[in-house]
């Protein structure tokens, strides 16, 4: 019995730690991490500080497999590379947090606009919508496979 409350104790211990994606974010996003991941994650989860932090790992792992999307899935060809960052950002009102709906759409309004400036931080805009990332990547997913099985690609 003293075992099994020790293994118990061990595996809640190990999963309540940052993974690598909420680390990355935190260290070099801190105040839009802040104000997205983490706001969402407390409001949902409130004083329940496991899922606090689950929901921000979570959520970071997903935000990050969206960014790097197009790289993971080898995708060089530039339409397709547009239409996978049109449909993603789509997405990304699609799953808007409720009542963020205007506010994420004036973000990826703005970020049309200054795109292409020099120095310009997209990932740091991204990360400033506040969206369901799990859900994001999911559709995200589903999309690319019936694109793939559509065009043969």
């Amino acid at each position: 019995m003293k075992y099994l409350i020790a293994l118990l104790i061990t595996v809640v211990t190990l999963n309540a730690q940052p993974n690598q994606y909420y680390l990355f974010l935190e260290k070099n996003y801190e105040q839009t991490f802040d104000n997205s991941i983490m706001l969402h994650a407390q409001y949902k989860w409130g004083n329940d500080l496991e899922m606090v932090l689950y929901e921000m790992n979570s959520q970071s792992e997903a935000f990050i497999n969206v960014i790097l999307f197009n790289k993971n899935h080898d995708i060089k060809d530039t339409v397709v590379n547009q239409k996978i960052v049109f449909r993603t950002m789509e997405l990304m009102l699609k799953w808007s947090y409720d009542k963020w709906e205007g506010t994420n759409e004036k973000i990826l309004k703005k970020m049309n606009q200054e795109i292409d400036t020099p120095g310009y931080d997209a990932l740091k805009t991204f990360l400033s919508v506040h969206t369901d990332w799990e859900m994001v990547l999911n559709d995200l997913k589903i999309y690319w496979k019936s694109y793939q099985e559509l065009y043969g690609k």
